[in-house]
Formats: structure tokens, C-alpha cells, sequence
């Protein structure tokens, strides 16, 4: 697998709001005073920033073992007719998240959706084409016989039930059953129970990459680590 920088964004991700229309927005949904009372978070935010994130590797060596799921627990491929299911307030996303969405899918892409009690619950991707991070600024192209796992998320309303665990067992048994012998991950450092989770079901470390920035400027290192015996559970 190659890892470059990049200053681009996903091909799927549909281009932003015009400014007066993003400002109009926000006064309609915060309010004056709560817009006022974000700014000074949101220029920070935009402006300044550290991040490091760990490649995670996993050889995919033996047979998987699926983890044990609630009675009304459902993982399946996600297709056009269940974007509807991000409206939901449980599980609601930013329509621009949700165009992505279905761009990544008419584009051939794949992602699984959880539904428990036929309520979305989480969603995950997986690639095995060459894919851009953009919240990190990397490219990742897997090889030949190699996979991308991305975007995993669980909404807060079930999280702590081994979903998320049980969501990246399922992308791993299709990537496997597709002739991939190793699959990757790009998890981010302070993401404690994402972390816990890779671990669960076999991912290593292979490597990091952090970057800084000051308004405009970034400074970007990467480097690659010597994978250590699992973390214990």
C-alpha cells in the first residue's frame, strides 16, 4: 500500500455551499448570538491544528472470527434506498455528508450499514481503488491483493454494544472472500475505543503520520513503525 500527501478532496464529495448560503444557514439554525458565540471556536479551529493519526495493518492470517452480535442486530451493504435512514434524528447526517454518500455509491464503492431493531445504527466503507482522507490530507492506494478500511462511524445513541467491532468483522469477510490478504486502517490516535475495536478483530500497527498547521502552512511527517506484540485486551 502507498500513503502520499494530498491537498485534494474526494471525487464524491460535493463542493461546498457558497459562503452567504453557509452564513444564512448557520444564523438560521444558531441564532445571532449563538453564531457569535461560536466564532471565535470556529476561526480557531480552522486556523490552527494538531493531528496524528496510526496506520493500522491486518494480514488477515487464519480463519475470522465473527463476533457475537444482539438478536436484533442486521449488518448488510448499504444501497441508495437507505440514505433516507440519515434524516432520522437518531442518526441524522449534513446533507452534503449524505450526497457523498450517495456519489460513493453510484461510483461503485461499498458500505455496510448496522441496523438494530431496523434502526441505522452505524455505517462503515471499505475500498480496494485508490481513495483520499481528506480530514488528514493523505491518498491511500492499496495493492493488488490488499484492502482499504474507512469511515466507520456509530451514532452515540448505540455505542457501547460491540457494534463498531462487529461492523469491521464484516468488511474484513468480504474483503477476504474477495482475495485480499491484507487490509488497512487509518484511525485516529486519541480515538481510544476505535482503537480497541481494531485491536479486537486482529489489526496491528504499521505506521503514523501527524501534521501541524498554522493558518495556510502545515508541516507533515510520516513514519513507520515496527509492528509491537498486540495491545492487551
Amino acid at each position: 500500500m502507498q500513503i502520499n500527501w494530498c491537498s485534494s478532496v474526494p471525487a464524491t464529495v460535493p463542493p461546498p455551499a457558497a459562503r452567504s448560503t453557509r452564513l444564512r444557514t448557520l444564523l438560521k439554525r444558531e441564532g445571532l448570538s449563538g453564531f457569535l458565540w461560536s466564532l471565535p471556536n470556529k476561526i480557531a479551529t480552522d486556523s490552527f491544528g494538531v493531528a496524528r493519526v496510526m496506520v493500522l495493518e491486518n494480514r488477515l492470517a487464519g480463519p475470522l472470527e465473527l463476533l457475537p452480535a444482539e438478536p436484533d442486530l442486521v449488518i448488510r451493504e448499504m444501497d441508495e434506498s437507505d440514505l433516507q435512514r440519515f434524516r432520522e434524528p437518531e442518526s441524522l447526517l449534513k446533507e452534503r455528508r449524505i450526497a457523498d454518500f450517495a456519489a460513493r455509491l453510484k461510483s461503485g464503492r461499498r458500505g455496510f450499514l448496522a441496523l438494530a431493531a431496523g434502526r441505522a445504527c452505524g455505517y462503515g466503507w471499505l475500498s480496494r481503488q485508490t481513495e483520499i482522507d481528506a480530514r488528514c490530507g493523505i491518498e491511500i492506494s492499496p495493492g493488488e491483493d490488499e484492502g482499504y478500511i474507512y469511515d466507520g462511524f456509530m451514532f452515540p445513541a448505540f455505542r457501547r454494544r460491540r457494534v463498531y467491532a462487529r461492523l469491521l468483522c464484516t468488511r474484513l469477510d468480504w474483503l477476504k472472500r474477495e482475495g485480499c490478504r491484507r487490509v488497512y486502517s487509518i484511525v485516529f490516535s486519541n480515538n481510544v475505543p476505535a482503537l480497541n475495536a481494531h485491536w479486537q478483530v486482529g489489526f496491528r500497527p504499521y505506521g503514523q503520520m501527524s501534521y501541524s498547521k498554522i493558518f495556510n502552512f502545515r508541516w507533515r511527517r510520516k513514519y513507520a513503525l515496527s509492528p509491537p506484540e498486540a495491545p492487551s485486551q
